[in-house]
């Protein structure tokens, strides 16, 4: 018996039709062993996690299965750590010598990511970065007007004399001073 898997073995451990494998093959996505008609398992094993787990018998007609993206395997992210696009990166070479099959899996990837962001938005685990920015702000600028209003609350309550008043309102100022960013200070 020969060391490679016909298209039917192949079919059968990634779950698709052997009309979907011969598809892989032709995208160059699936090896065949060197001088051979067999794949290499190899092969076949890399594209297990990409691939849709349809069975050949889906009713699909022989017709080829189309590729699903795998989930990321790194555990789920939390809502402060979004989870890394999986897209393979660009090739050393650049564009030009990008194979029809890299850049349909590249697009077909981005594409799930997309959908993938946007399920994420919809749930309410993805916000805008500027409303974020938005929010914190606002939250900054009423804790600095609530600070700057200290000596006055201070002077009112503890009966001190307006040098202290005074006094309290410099370190008051000069303490928010050390926040600000360097250009908006002086």
């Amino acid at each position: 018996m020969a060391e490679g898997l016909t298209q039917r073995e192949a079919a059968q451990i990634l779950g698709v039709s052997q009309p979907y494998v011969a598809r892989l093959l032709k995208e160059e996505r699936l090896r065949r062993l060197d001088g051979s008609k067999r794949i290499d398992p190899a092969s076949v094993e890399e594209v297990k996690p990409t691939v849709g787990s349809r069975k050949a018998d889906s009713g699909s007609g022989g017709r080829a299965q189309p590729a699903e993206i795998a989930e990321p395997s790194a555990p789920a992210a939390s809502a402060a750590e979004p989870a890394e696009q999986p897209v393979a990166p660009l090739p050393a070479s650049g564009w030009s010598e990008l194979t029809y099959a890299e850049a349909r899996r590249m697009k077909e990837a981005n594409a799930a990511w997309l959908k993938h962001l946007e399920a994420q938005e919809k749930a309410g685990e993805l916000v805008e970065r500027s409303a974020v920015i938005r929010e914190w702000e606002e939250i900054a600028q009423h804790v600095r007007e609530r600070l700057l209003g200290l000596p006055v609350r201070a002077a009112t309550r503890l009966g001190l004399n307006e040098e202290q008043k005074e006094t309290l309102d410099a370190l008051v100022r000069e303490v928010l001073s050390e926040f600000a960013p360097d250009d908006a200070r002086h």
